[in-house]
């Protein structure tokens, strides 16, 4: 019963922490560096249109592309072309696509978190001047942010945009305090693009092969491997919020003991504290590459996000191994599908 108790509260800091990763990614924090399908056009002898997914912005030539923000962190969700130092003046231009399907309530929830730092960047927040403003970009809800105020000392502007698309959030943005620069910002984020026939912006890639005691599964394309992990636990996020966590619980567990947790295992109590709305859930015995699998799952939403819970335990001679998969697109789902499937235990 130890066993099963302690095997359980490991599983009750897992959801907690998927919950919280879920939220934070989902606000556009990338820092890990991915390689990008990105598109240089060129239309003039003065402008270029730059492409990232199904967003697509046109900026003065001149601009040099870079994988970094203004913080120094890689990007991975966006293309951004700067001209400059961001330690004392620059000018940058940038677009992204960030994969997220959002129910109206949940683009309601996304853009009431942005209007809480859109004047961060500048040296005086408060003294700086916001102007929002609800519009439409080819058919899709945007909303367009412009600030002005000073940053390194000079006056500065910057505009930022977010594209409500169907199955993820367009995203541009240009700020400068070049004042030569200034007057190119309303140019360009007016030149926005939405083309919903383009290709994805992350280029199909392989999944990474992973063992963690004698399982080996295969992580899907495009999750970044956290720092906090261990010899028993493996965890990934995506940038989108899509979470994928493994623990191995060592020690071996009697087939009466097996039949007591998977007994135990209740999906509705499990999530009381996700704040999942309009759960669905489902719980199914199976077999995994010749051991006994219990698979739990939960559809819903999170505070708008459509989201996907699996929680799969598997039985093997080692002990139990437990898989916690969060997804929060259609495309996350089927790929958590194939990672499941791809389970080898020796």
């Amino acid at each position: 019963m130890k066993k099963i108790i302690a095997l359980l509260l490991a599983l009750a800091m897992l959801l907690c922490l998927a919950a919280c990763a879920g939220k934070k990614d989902g606000e556009e924090d990338s820092k890990k560096d991915k390689e990008t399908e990105t598109e240089e056009t060129a239309e003039d002898n003065d402008t270029q249109r730059i492409t990232y997914g199904k967003v697509s912005m046109s900026i003065p030539k001149g601009y040099t592309k870079t994988d970094k923000n203004d913080k120094g962190d890689e990007i991975s969700s966006a293309v951004r072309y700067l001209k400059g130092d961001y330690d004392s003046e620059c000018t940058f231009f940038s677009c992204g696509e960030l994969e997220m399907a959002l129910t109206d309530e949940g683009w309601d929830s996304f853009i009431s978190a942005a209007d809480g730092g859109m004047k961060d960047s500048f040296d005086d927040p408060e003294a700086a001047v916001l102007d929002r403003k609800e519009t439409k970009i080819d058919g899709f809800d945007a909303v367009i942010w412009t600030v002005t105020g000073k940053k390194n000392g000079s006056d500065a502007k910057s505009i930022n945009v977010l594209i409500h698309l169907t199955d993820s959030i367009g995203g541009a943005s240009a700020a400068s305090n070049i004042e030569a620069d200034i007057a190119l910002l309303e140019t360009a984020i007016a030149s926005i693009r939405i083309d919903t026939n383009a290709a994805p912006a992350e280029p199909e890639t392989p999944a990474t092969q992973v063992s963690l005691g004698g399982l080996t599964v295969k992580i899907p394309a495009g999750y970044d491997k956290q720092e906090d992990d261990d010899e028993d636990n493996l965890s990934y996020k995506r940038n989108n919020g899509s979470t994928i966590s493994i623990q191995q619980t060592h020690g071996s567990f009697t087939a009466e003991e097996w039949t007591s947790l998977t007994d135990m295992l209740d999906i509705n109590s499990m999530i009381g504290n996700l704040s999942i709305t309009d759960p669905v859930t489902s719980k199914k015995q199976t077999r995994i590459s010749g051991c006994d699998a219990v698979v739990l799952t939960v559809d819903g939403s999170v505070q708008g996000i459509p989201t996907n819970m699996r929680l799969v335990y598997i039985h093997t001679e080692d002990g139990v191994v437990m898989i916690m998969a969060g997804a929060t697109s259609s495309a996350d789902i089927a790929a958590q599908d194939a990672m499941l499937d791809s389970i080898t235990i020796k």
